[in-house]
């Protein structure tokens, strides 16, 4: 059997009743409108608390904040097998009109202008074995629409035939709104605001949390596959992961903005805004049969 990784360098996924043996309980956060933002409280936290800022272990608290996870309350997420990663790393540049909840915040597909190293790209492995078998890159004009177009895409997806397109996916049609034909956006337009073009835009409503686990947790989609990762949550269903393989950039209203690249040990206070929303990369966690993999 195949598994699918679906990663750019931004479902429940299938149930697995699996309990991950942890030292140290999570660190749990209140209710916030979207995953950016509930990410970006993570992060406060996690760059606030007293082991991860080079604190002695004896004087640090009992817990550690060292990954961040966020999950929607009352979201309705497709089942799949793979993992699927947006790493937002740039300002989208949002329309005069109300932002929509997409990647870009309005209908422009991620994944057609994805800059270099932050591409679509699908990593197909053996679950038996975790060999790696396929890389699939989908950039540039018409990346979207391809994804949506390959058949074997979804069967690696999702082999119980649940799912009838990737655009059942949240995360993929939030990437790719205009072929998916989501959030009033459609391929027959350019309007770039989310009015009525077809398409069906559906306000649901949405608590997001935020979860802070021990260890560091890979960020590279298919380290997922083959079994257990330090920095588990305490079950990988609901959770999407805060990633911070990329750049992410937190705006707050009332106070300085803050931001952090790889290279930084730490994120960095701005006292002026260089973005109006927040943006961070987050990967859906796989639900994997344990007993196959090794």
């Amino acid at each position: 059997m195949r598994v699918l990784s679906l990663f750019t360098v931004l479902g429940a996924v299938e149930a697995i009743k699996i309990a991950f043996f942890k030292k140290k309980q999570p660190i749990i956060g209140n209710a916030y409108a979207d995953a950016q933002s509930a990410c970006c409280a993570c992060f406060r936290n996690k760059y606030a608390w007293p082991e991860n800022s080079g604190m002695p272990a004896t004087t640090a608290n009992a817990h550690t904040c060292n990954t961040c996870y966020v999950s929607d309350r009352y979201g309705i997420e497709a089942k799949t097998r793979g993992t699927i990663s947006i790493p937002q790393s740039e300002c989208p540049a949002l329309a005069e009109a109300a932002p929509l909840p997409t990647i870009t915040r309005t209908c422009e597909q991620y994944c057609d202008v994805a800059p270099p190293g932050a591409q679509c790209k699908f990593a197909i492995t053996d679950v038996a074995t975790g060999a790696f078998l396929e890389e699939r890159t989908y950039a540039g004009a018409g990346a979207c629409d391809k994804a949506v177009a390959d058949e074997e895409l979804i069967k690696s997806m999702d082999p119980t035939g649940s799912l009838k397109s990737v655009c059942d996916i949240e995360q993929f049609a939030q990437a790719c709104p205009a072929s998916c034909g989501e959030y009033g956006c459609s391929n027959g337009s350019k309007d770039q605001s989310g009015a009525s073009m077809g398409g069906k835009f559906e306000k649901a409503v949405h608590e997001w949390n935020w979860n802070c686990a021990d260890g560091n947790a890979p960020s590279v989609g298919d380290s997922w596959l083959s079994g257990p990762v330090d920095g588990e949550p305490a079950a990988r269903i609901p959770y999407l992961m805060c990633s911070e393989e990329h750049q992410w950039y937190c705006h707050n209203e009332d106070a300085d903005d803050f931001r952090k690249t790889p290279e930084m040990e730490k994120p960095e206070s701005l006292s002026e805004s260089t973005c109006d929303t927040s943006y961070v990369g987050l990967l859906k966690l796989p639900a994997i049969d344990m007993s196959k993999v090794r």
